[in-house]
């Protein structure tokens, strides 16, 4: 890690060169630098260095001077492609963009800059100006302020997946089965939607006896793929210190799962703009020697796979274990 004195230093050369591209520096290098520091001119990108060097982020932003006055410019693009909340992504973008409003007009220390949408992506830009005077104190209080803004947005998005969870249960042709027979449908139908729609509720039901799970969205594909997204509100370990979302893929295939499955899974988890750092994986028959080759050479990132099969949710489902095996496979999975 650089000094503070070469840090000073290049952000100066970045200045007087009028670099379009922002100066990366991570959370460790902003925390030793003051606004006082920042000449107009230079913008910075905040994020983390890796082991070996690599420059991640995980937020959508830059930090810069305009005029004497230090400004964090905020952008949040969004995929629809890759949106999972209950409520649609234009009312989700809508409630945020009126907050910013709202909070400018009252607090002004924020401000609107673009609204835009061009089909496919929607994208929001505002300006945040900092109280803190230190660049990792400002980044801190970045995060905070985006979480008090989109707050009203995601709290209407628990309440419509609620209600969707909720109407779903009562027109669901398994409502009056028990785990015992949605196993059973899972392990002998013939019918490959019968068997995706019971494995289907046997997760969920099992996933909504963990304190604080909340099953949000089920999606079930032509390839009888069944996507469940949890919004994690548990306050106990593991789950307490990992991110909001949980997303999981199940594969009720006769034959065993390998690495082109575990690939596209691990690209829904990277697309939810940080919001996801855990993935459950359940492969009814198992897993190929690729599957884990592929989790393996993924191992040195930030995500955590729980790779469970049919005989173990079985076990579980039965046995009234469910939770206690979820925490098995996030153990398992973090020290392998």
């Amino acid at each position: 890690m650089m000094s503070k004195g070469e840090l000073i230093a290049l952000l100066h050369e970045h200045s007087e060169h009028g670099n379009d591209d922002p100066l990366m520096l991570g959370i460790a290098e902003l925390k030793l630098l003051e606004i006082s520091d920042v000449p107009e001119g230079a913008t910075i990108c905040p994020g983390e260095r890796t082991a070996d060097g690599t420059f991640t982020t995980e937020w959508d932003g830059v930090f810069f001077k305009e005029d004497g006055t230090f400004v964090v410019e905020t952008r949040e693009t969004n995929y629809r492609k890759f949106w999972y909340s209950p409520l649609n992504l234009e009312h989700y973008c809508d409630l945020l963009y009126r907050a910013v409003l709202l909070r400018q007009k009252r607090q002004k220390d924020v401000e609107a800059m673009e609204m835009a949408d061009d089909g496919a992506f929607i994208t929001l830009v505002y300006r945040i100006f900092p109280k803190s005077k230190n660049l990792g104190e400002i980044f801190e209080e970045v995060k905070r302020v985006e979480h008090e803004l989109r707050s009203t947005a995601e709290e209407v998005s628990d309440q419509v997946g609620l209600l969707a969870a909720k109407a779903a249960g009562q027109l669901s042709r398994y409502d009056d089965s028990g785990l015992e027979d949605l196993i059973t449908v899972v392990n002998t139908s013939t019918d490959s939607n019968e068997k995706g729609s019971a494995l289907e509720e046997l997760l969920c039901r099992l996933l909504e006896t963990v304190p604080g799970f909340k099953v949000q969205d089920r999606v079930t594909t032509t390839t009888e793929e069944i996507d469940v997204v949890i919004q994690n509100n548990s306050d106990a370990w593991p789950w307490k210190s990992e991110p909001p979302l949980v997303l999981v893929e199940c594969k009720n295939w006769s034959t065993s799962c390998g690495k082109n499955e575990l690939v596209p899974f691990l690209a829904k988890i990277q697309n939810r703009r940080g919001r996801c750092a855990v993935g459950i994986f359940v492969s009814w028959n198992g897993y190929a020697k690729t599957f884990h080759e592929e989790l393996l050479r993924d191992s040195k990132g930030s995500l955590v796979i729980i790779t469970l099969c049919g005989d173990e949710v079985t076990a579980a489902a039965i046995g009234d274990h469910f939770q206690s095996l979820l925490e098995e496979g996030w153990k398992k999975a973090t020290l392998t």
